[in-house]
């Protein structure tokens, strides 16, 4: 399974992605202060003005996470993080707007507690970050959110294996959804996902074969945080990168593989 490994790193100054390249970034949120000038000026003034009226552990979370996420954006486009634009799908997806609408950047935000997970890619690409926790009645839950497929595996699962089995599934199909637009838990019965420790991530067809023109990866940044990448292409080169909480609200540099 893919780990980040922190290391220290300049800062970071343009990046470039190829057409096969995904960038995943482990950010590590800074939630122990209020947010300063220069993150709100990281935010276009429809996001300022949100956060404005946000309480206050939701309001350092959005701006934290807001302000790293168009820094990163920034970096790709040779842009102000300010001057980013997003528009957003019919349900909700979030992309580029505006002057960089044409760039062939594709983006996606997770974040969980202090952590967030961030995906740049040149084809649509989702994904999802979550806290490891117990979950409960399990078989509960995969009645009303997994498919049959699904279901069945987990089931012939120990139970001490099913919590963790039904993150990774969870998190495989949130990041899926969240690639095609998708992200509504009801609509997670429609499709199935790999679940099974010993078996490869991977988006699966009705006849239980894994999709060609898709990627999924579980990644397991730290000890206590579960995340999967999904990103619509056959062939993936990833790369993970770890950005510290840094004083000055912007990305003191990633720490590669």
């Amino acid at each position: 399974m893919p780990q980040f490994q922190p290391r220290a790193a300049p800062a970071i100054g343009t990046l470039s992605l190829r057409e096969d390249e995904v960038d995943v970034w482990f950010v590590r949120l800074d939630l122990s202060r209020e947010p300063s000038d220069r993150d709100l000026q990281a935010l276009p003034r429809s996001e300022a003005e949100r956060a404005a009226s946000m309480g206050e552990e939701p309001r350092r979370r959005f701006v934290a996470a807001r302000s790293q996420l168009r820094s990163l954006l920034a970096a790709y486009l040779a842009a102000e993080p300010a001057s980013i634009g997003f528009s957003y799908g019919g349900k909700g997806k979030p992309r580029l707007g505006g002057a960089h609408a044409a760039s062939g950047i594709h983006f996606n935000l997770s974040h969980t507690g202090r952590r967030a997970l961030v995906a740049v890619a040149r084809s649509p690409v989702g994904v999802d970050l979550e806290t490891v926790r117990p979950l409960g009645d399990t078989d509960r839950l995969a009645r009303r959110i997994l498919c049959d497929r699904e279901r069945r595996d987990l089931c012939k699962l120990p139970a001490t294996a099913r919590n963790s089995a039904f993150l990774a599934c969870w998190t495989r199909k949130e990041a899926y959804a969240k690639a095609v637009g998708e992200g509504i838990v009801r609509t997670f019965r429609r499709f199935a996902v790999t679940l099974k420790p010993e078996s490869e991530p991977a988006l699966l067809r009705e006849d239980g074969t894994r999709d060609p023109g898709w990627t999924i990866l579980h990644v397991e940044p730290e000890a206590g945080v579960v995340g999967a990448l999904a990103v619509r292409r056959a062939d993936c080169s990833p790369r993970f990168w770890l950005v510290e909480a840094p004083e000055t609200g912007r990305p003191t540099g990633p720490s590669p593989r």
